[in-house]
C-alpha cells in the first residue's frame, strides 16, 4: 500500500510541475499573455481642473443643475499628490483620512485628519454615517507598499461617496517633503 501512495503522489507532482511550466510557457508566447510586474505602476495624478470643477459643483445649490452634465463621475478614486492635497486642505475641499491602526495615526498623523482604520471598518460606521458627499475624502496610509489608503478608498466609494481621492505617497513623503505632523502622544 505504500508504494501506492508514493507512486500516486510523485505522479501528481509530476503533473503539476508540467502544468506550471505549460502555463508559464504558453503565457510567455501568447501575444495576449497576462503582464507579470513586481513594480507599482507610476502614478498619474487627477486633473487639478477635474478636482477643483467637482468642488465647486458640489457647493451650488441643488437648483442650479445647468453643470450636471460636466460633473465627470469617477469609475475609481481619483490619485492626488502632495500639492493637490496641500491645495485641498487650504480650500478646505476634502477631508483627510487616515486608513491605518489607530496606534499608527496616534503616534502621527497629518493635522486636521481623522482616523478610520481600514481592517476596522465596520466599527467606524457611526463616522462614515457623518461623512459628507459633497466634499473630497482624500484616503491616506504609509505610503508606499501599504496599500490600506488605497483600499479604504474603494470601499468608501462602493459604500456611495462619490468624490473619493487616493494619496498614494503617503504620510511618510508627506514627512520627508517637510509638511508638519502631529502626535497625539500627549493625550
Amino acid at each position: 500500500m505504500k508504494f501506492k501512495s508514493n507512486k500516486v503522489l510523485r505522479d501528481v507532482l509530476i503533473i503539476l510541475c508540467v502544468s506550471i511550466f505549460l502555463g508559464i510557457v504558453i503565457n510567455i508566447v501568447h501575444p495576449h499573455g497576462v503582464k507579470i510586474k513586481f513594480t507599482r505602476p507610476e502614478s498619474v495624478y487627477a486633473n487639478d481642473a477635474l478636482l477643483a470643477k467637482r468642488s465647486q459643483s458640489s457647493n451650488k445649490s441643488s437648483q442650479d443643475n445647468s453643470d450636471k452634465e460636466e460633473i465627470v463621475d469617477l469609475s475609481e478614486p481619483a490619485v492626488v499628490s502632495t500639492q493637490q492635497v496641500i491645495e485641498m486642505m487650504t480650500e478646505k475641499n476634502a477631508i483627510l483620512v487616515d486608513a491605518r491602526d489607530y496606534l499608527l495615526y496616534r503616534d502621527e498623523k497629518i493635522p486636521s485628519s481623522i482616523n478610520i482604520p481600514f481592517e476596522q471598518l465596520d466599527l467606524y460606521k457611526s463616522i462614515l454615517d457623518t461623512l459628507p458627499t459633497n466634499q473630497w475624502l482624500v484616503c491616506y496610509c504609509d505610503g508606499p507598499p501599504c496599500d490600506l489608503g488605497e483600499l479604504l478608498a474603494f470601499e468608501l466609494m462602493d459604500r456611495g461617496f462619490p468624490m473619493v481621492a487616493i494619496y498614494e505617497e503617503g504620510i511618510n513623503a508627506w514627512k520627508t517633503l517637510g509638511n508638519a505632523v502631529i502626535s497625539e502622544q500627549g493625550d
